[in-house]
């Protein structure tokens, strides 16, 4: 397995106290980083990399990682940020339960309120005429902080022609 230790990071932006609150909510003591730091990345066959360790730099040292070692010259360094997908073509919109979340509302409520997918294939599917959209939302999705983004659409009887769209793009 393939290894790089990144080094000479002056803070390493962890985010480690996310995981507590499920990323919903944060509070400035979610915001964790380190000073003087150190990473660690393996990468699979496939050359998919994953953060195996991090620490500060005097703790790699210490380590004594058997890695190809790459400076980063004293550069802050922060997690890329993943969106996993959008739906290029759907009917309706859902602001009302993106509020909704950022209040504390569950999905569950929401969906059993009427909201949800289920409430976006319904909008979805009552529409004859779908306005192509993919080309605003996927420039959105690939903004510089994003590390990668997919389409997807439905329901079933458009993916034809959206998939010749994305083809397009």
């Amino acid at each position: 397995m393939k290894q790089i230790l990144f080094t000479d990071i002056s803070r390493l932006h962890t985010f480690s106290g996310f995981a507590e609150t499920h990323g919903r909510h944060p509070r400035p003591e979610h915001f964790g980083s380190i000073e003087k730091a150190a990473m660690l990345v393996e990468f699979d066959s496939q050359n998919a990399g994953r953060v195996a360790w991090t620490g500060t730099a005097k703790d790699a040292a210490k380590k004594r990682f058997k890695a190809k070692k790459v400076s980063l010259g004293g550069c802050e360094v922060l997690p890329a940020f993943t969106e996993c997908h959008t739906h290029l073509l759907y009917g309706g919109n859902r602001k009302d339960e993106f509020e909704r979340r950022n209040r504390g509302d569950s999905y569950l409520s929401i969906a059993e309120a009427g909201g949800g997918i289920r409430s976006t294939v319904k909008a979805t599917a009552a529409h004859s005429t779908l306005s192509w959209r993919g080309p605003r939302r996927r420039s959105f999705t690939m903004a510089p902080a994003m590390s990668r983004s997919k389409g997807r659409s439905f329901p079933p009887a458009l993916k034809a022609g959206c998939t010749k769209a994305g083809a397009a793009m």
